[in-house]
């Protein structure tokens, strides 16, 4: 027997030709639409049976300084409700007083802004406001006046931005530093002229009695514009002596 017939023997299919497979016809497949029914978007508006109620918890003392504070304010962050900043006069001299909370106002810790925060000189800081942006951005307005000041020497309005809840003020504007101004307020909203960000307005009185509004944009955490130019918002000049708030 030949090597070619044993290896026949043994392997029958390895000499027999080779078998080609007809390539398969490719089916096309049809997507078919079904149009889906008109639908309704559902709403619920509940209502919420009983009374109103605020509950009495326990007072903290948020600056644990001797003497008496006045003109107290504070906001809650948007972004983190737990976060608490708050602001008061007296007892921090030459520096504005501030504290910041992390478990919604059970424990404080004071951040004072002082001339290494605003440049300016020592005197007293005073007469703040605080508001907090959607983006969790603190911003504070306060006043700031050289040590002997009288009626006619010049106060300045400051602003100061926190990207942290208000444990550091790095960003400092000074707004105005002029005879006869007043007492400056702070708000947050909406940017309407860049929807996606917001905006923070300051307003403070001069010295002929005008109330001054400036705005700055804010794109982010930590991110704001520069404030615009100082703009009248009362309608008769020297006629408005209020000290006016401003809510965006």
């Amino acid at each position: 027997m030949t090597l070619a017939a044993l290896f026949y023997a043994k392997h029958p299919r390895r000499l027999l030709p080779s078998r080609r497979r007809k390539p398969r016809p490719v089916r096309r497949r049809r997507v078919l639409l079904e149009p889906l029914e008109p639908r309704l978007l559902l709403s619920v508006t509940p209502t919420f049976a009983g009374t109103l109620s605020l509950l009495e918890g326990t007072d903290v003392n948020v600056s644990e300084l001797t003497q008496s504070q006045t003109e107290t304010a504070i906001a809650i962050n948007p972004a983190i409700p737990s976060n608490l900043v708050a602001m008061a006069n007296g007892g921090a001299l030459p520096n504005e007083f501030t504290a910041f909370s992390t478990n919604s106002g059970q424990d404080w810790t004071t951040i004072n802004i002082g001339p290494a925060e605003d440049g300016l000189a020592g005197g007293d800081r005073f007469d703040g406001a605080v508001a907090v942006d959607a983006f969790g951005n603190v911003h504070v307005v306060y006043m700031q006046r050289p040590t002997g000041a009288t009626n006619s020497t010049p106060k300045a309005i400051v602003h100061a931005m926190s990207a942290d809840g208000g444990r550091t003020y790095p960003t400092v504007n000074v707004l105005a530093n002029a005879v006869g101004t007043d007492k400056p307020w702070i708000a947050t909203g909406i940017d309407s002229s860049t929807p996606g960000n917001q905006m923070v307005v300051v307003t403070h009185r001069d010295g002929s009695g005008n109330i001054q509004a400036y705005a700055a944009s804010v794109s982010g955490r930590g991110a704001m514009g520069a404030f615009s130019a100082p703009v009248q918002v009362n309608d008769v000049a020297g006629g408005n002596k209020r000290k006016t708030k401003y809510l965006p």
